[in-house]
């Protein structure tokens, strides 16, 4: 064997591969800030370049397995500076990276001017399988998913208009809140499950499901009720900060960290979720701070949960905030009944804005 033709084939492709991925870096998206990269195998099934097809139904991606690097960006919301947010995806096996939604505009919103603006995507997730990649934007109330490898819009996790349902009794200033945070639960037998963490407060979860013999995706509403809390005030509200699934011992219960409520004094709180029934069925207190991070363990038994602080917006009275959470890790059973934590850890710090298992 030639092994030095063979190593300079394999640094031949490793360059390749490091030239396609720092591609990623000469997309400046927004302000030029990432919020998040993820990895992802995904699968192109079939090879549909055929010349007597039209140019829509066209898929430009050879068939087999791609490794996919997806990064999304803040954006800056002034009529002068907006630029496009969205996400970039780079295909190891592509030359070119592609843009997440037509023309790099994948969560619009209005200004109150009138003019169309982009939203800054502050989280994305593939599904287990990477068949799909799911957006959500600050200012924008959809949960949106794309063709990993196009960036095509491959389906829209569509929230209900916000003034039917229980949603419609929120105040309107809520109604077009975005979405902080997305989580998809771990690969199952049933329908891929996604569930955003919304500035107003609320859980919107989905699940997506194709009927026998049908190519289109569908889409079913999860979310859980509106708490009374949610509904009772014009003004008074808690942002969600952040959400997860459980996984194996706690399989079927969603976690949606809190920050404390605006408008009066209060605690940040983690609320645990039973999807089979869409109800609440725990929540945890954290004090006066507002959960940062919420990470399940391998065995889904326990939840480490990290705070940070939840600083006073213009208009509110500072005393009701701190600048800085307490530094300490909470640790509760996620797979029991437990509303109170089993285990805190002082750090020594002021915030844990990351916490996790090993």
């Amino acid at each position: 064997m030639d092994v030095g033709a063979d190593a300079g084939r394999t640094g031949m492709m490793r360059s390749r591969v490091t030239k396609r991925l720092e591609r990623i870096a000469t997309h400046h998206l927004g302000s030029g800030h990432v919020s998040s990269m993820q990895f992802a195998i995904t699968h192109q099934r079939q090879w549909t370049d055929s010349s007597d097809l039209p140019s829509s139904l066209k898929t430009p991606v050879p068939p087999g397995p791609h490794l996919v690097l997806a990064s999304s960006h803040f954006v800056d919301h002034s009529l002068n500076y907006n630029k496009p947010g969205g996400c970039v995806l780079v295909d190891v096996n592509q030359p070119d990276p592609s843009i997440v939604g037509e023309n790099g505009v994948s969560h619009p919103w209005t200004h109150p001017t009138g003019a169309m603006l982009h939203a800054s995507v502050m989280d994305m997730s593939f599904d287990p399988d990477g068949e799909f990649l799911f957006t959500v934007g600050d200012r924008d109330p959809w949960i949106k998913g794309w063709d990993p490898l196009t960036g095509r819009s491959k389906i829209v996790a569509e929230v209900p208009d916000a003034m039917e349902g229980q949603w419609g009794r929120r105040a309107p200033r809520f109604r077009n809140m975005g979405f902080q945070k997305l989580a998809v639960m771990p690969k199952n037998p049933g329908p891929c499950v996604v569930a955003g963490a919304s500035y107003d407060g609320s859980a919107r979860v989905f699940g997506l499901f194709q009927l026998p013999d049908d190519e289109e995706w569908r889409v079913g509403d999860l979310s859980p009720a509106l708490l009374p809390e949610e509904t009772s005030s014009q003004d008074a509200y808690r942002v969600a900060t952040t959400v997860t699934f459980g996984r194996v011992s706690s399989f079927g219960r969603l976690i949606v960290g809190h920050e404390r409520r605006r408008g009066e004094r209060d605690s940040g709180v983690v609320r645990l979720y039973d999807l089979q029934k869409s109800q609440l069925f725990a929540t945890w207190d954290v004090g006066e701070n507002a959960v940062a991070s919420v990470e399940v363990s391998p065995s889904g038994k326990w939840a480490v949960v990290g705070v940070t602080g939840n600083a006073a917006l213009p208009g509110e009275n500072g005393a009701h905030f701190t600048q800085y959470g307490d530094g300490i890790l909470r640790i509760f059973d996620v797979a029991g009944e437990a509303t109170r934590s089993c285990l805190e850890l002082r750090t020594g710090q002021l915030d844990v804005n990351i916490a996790g298992f090993r």
